[in-house]
């Protein structure tokens, strides 16, 4: 597996074929153009939430900077159906079909 692969798990775990991608910030804008599923829960990293920017750690932590501008928070949460786990991995898909047009 390479670092920009990903492994897709629908229909009850059994895997799909890697799919390689490049998660860029853009990918965040394109699911929620789609569908907005995609929520901000992790966008600002804590050294550079307003609660901690007089200490000075701006620049200190260039990997959650980067974390937090690539990564896609999925909705994920207790009674979540089957339909809506589809629905989302669907929505996945179609992003990064478009993303590679």
């Amino acid at each position: 597996m390479l670092a920009n692969q990903v492994r897709l798990f629908r229909n009850y775990g059994k895997p799909e074929p890697w799919v390689t991608v490049s998660l860029d910030v853009g990918m965040n804008w394109r699911l929620n153009e789609l569908s907005a599923i995609v929520g901000g829960v992790y966008d600002i990293p804590l050294h550079r939430q307003p609660v901690a920017t007089k200490l000075g750690w701006q620049g200190h932590f260039p990997n959650a900077e980067k974390f937090c501008n690539r990564h896609i928070c999925l909705p994920l949460y207790y009674g979540m159906t089957d339909e809506e786990a589809e629905y989302v991995a669907d929505m996945v898909e179609l992003a990064l079909n478009k993303a590679s047009q």
